[in-house]
């Protein structure tokens, strides 16, 4: 997406604490929002970048913003591994002709799994 500065006053109304210290954000803008301001804020529906929020009346000007640093790489849309694995199972579940529901066969699945791996562990024996 092609970089944009995107500028409306609006109040900063509520947050949220989120997992891993993020925070979710709610800013409600006092007047109405011009069509070129809706564009630009559907075009950057779940896009990543800098959020700036000045208490006050001056307005940013395109110089206060330039130099930010780089953004670090965006990894929320990257699968975590169990996420991967369900999908997988999904697929092989349906491939195998849809039989029961799949949270059961996903269910049992794992319970091969988890035994499987603890039949290789050395449980050492009590004394």
């Amino acid at each position: 997406m092609k970089e944009q500065l995107l500028q409306l006053p609006a109040t900063f109304t509520s947050f949220k604490s989120m997992a891993k210290g993020s925070l979710r954000m709610t800013f409600d803008t006092q007047e109405e929002v011009s069509q070129e301001a809706k564009t630009k804020i559907i075009e950057a529906h779940e896009e990543f970048g800098w959020v700036t929020f000045l208490v006050g009346e001056k307005k940013i000007e395109i110089d206060d913003v330039v130099g930010l640093p780089e953004l670090p790489k965006d990894d929320s849309k990257k699968k975590s591994n169990s996420e991967r694995l369900r999908a997988i199972l999904y697929v092989y579940w349906k491939q195998q002709g849809e039989q029961g529901f799949f949270e059961d066969y996903y269910n049992r699945y794992f319970e091969k799994i988890i035994n499987s791996i603890k039949e290789k562990l050395q449980w050492k024996k009590k004394k």
